[in-house]
């Protein structure tokens, strides 16, 4: 994980909010990590991270098994047309369903993130 968070910090304009006790996040993100692009610094409004590590199991997200030791997942957007050249497959969409490994699979690159499976294309 934290290869992947040094690999991050090189990218220009990168935002990085690591919530930790003490700070003006809830606890139920303390320990994750988010990332933006934001080159002024700020939060940008209406978007959603390009990348979020995810250290534990959430009340309403438990099927990565995150509660095992030295468990943490990888959300990573890279776009349809990105994907289907990595992957040699079509990106989802809102009336297709793509193959999806089992989340708690360790090394696996499931097409849809939690939020992609509950109805929100990506």
């Amino acid at each position: 994980m934290h290869e992947i968070i040094d690999r991050f910090h090189s990218l220009d304009g990168l935002l990085h909010i690591a919530p930790e006790p003490d700070s003006p996040y809830p606890e139920l993100v303390w320990g994750d990590h988010f990332f933006y692009f934001a080159p002024d610094g700020e939060v940008p409004a209406n978007t959603q991270p390009f990348a979020t590590i995810t250290t534990k199991d959430y009340p309403d997200d438990t099927a990565s098994r995150l509660s095992a030791p030295d468990r943490w997942r990888l959300n990573l957007h890279i776009g349809r047309a990105r994907f289907s050249e990595l992957v040699d497959e079509p990106g989802p969409t809102p009336r297709r369903t793509p193959w999806i490994a089992s989340p708690s699979q360790t090394q696996s690159t499931p097409t849809r993130s939690t939020a992609g499976r509950g109805g929100l294309p990506w």
